[in-house]
């Protein structure tokens, strides 16, 4: 599932059959699973104190922006997960 430009997630709404039940993808699977490895600033050999000190705050920046995209993407997760169940109780409603 696309979100933006280059971003994909997997479907939050994807189910698989786990000894004949289905489960939710999210429930079987960490974020962090999920998650690309960023490379630390001690993955590369550093030549200069100025290096160091721009791989580190490009390392943190792209921390900030990961932080950012998980929880838009929890928010999201969530946010569907809240009009399944309103949608699941609505339909129990209509059913009695």
């Amino acid at each position: 599932m696309r979100i933006r430009r280059g971003h994909y997630i997997i479907n939050p709404t994807l189910k698989l059959r786990i000894d004949g039940n289905w489960r939710p993808i999210y429930e079987l699977r960490q974020l962090d699973d999920l998650a690309p490895r960023l490379l630390s600033p001690h993955d590369f050999p550093i030549h200069s104190e100025q290096q160091r000190r721009i791989r580190e705050q490009n390392h943190q920046d792209e921390l900030c922006k990961l932080e950012h995209w998980i929880r838009e993407f929890v928010d999201m997760v969530q946010a569907h997960k809240e009009r399944m169940e309103q949608e699941q109780l609505e339909r129990a409603q209509l059913e009695q």
